[in-house]
């Protein structure tokens, strides 16, 4: 899988460094198998905190696109680990559409503009 994602980014964030991203995508994957079982609501609250943070350190100015990709991403990772639950049947995009209306995750923002400041 980690190919995959490899391919899937490359170039699409300009404004973060590539291998650390890479990594940090890495380290949320194992984080959700390792949760994979925790209760759905502690599961979400948890990664919802996880997305927040890493938008307020990464939403600056121009960097919208970035942001975009990595919430896709991370929702595929969530798919496939909503998917591994239960061995009767694999989640469908429909249902976790459905899953995002109920316990959404927060959508990227840009929290830190370099045109803006709070002193002029």
């Amino acid at each position: 899988m980690y190919y995959i994602v490899d391919a899937d980014i490359k170039g699409f964030f300009d404004h973060v460094d590539h291998d650390w991203l890479l990594s940090f995508l890495k380290e949320r994957k194992q984080w959700l198998v390792k949760n994979m079982h925790t209760p759905t609501k502690e599961l979400i609250s948890t990664l919802r905190s996880k997305v927040r943070g890493h938008y307020n350190y990464y939403g600056l100015t121009d960097n919208r696109d970035s942001l975009s990709k990595f919430y896709q991403e991370v929702i595929k990772m969530l798919k496939w680990t909503l998917g591994r639950q239960s061995q009767k049947s694999r989640q469908t995009w429909e249902d976790i559409m459905k899953f995002l209306r109920k316990y959404p995750l927060p959508y990227p923002k840009i929290y830190h503009s370099i045109f803006y400041s709070k002193e002029a």
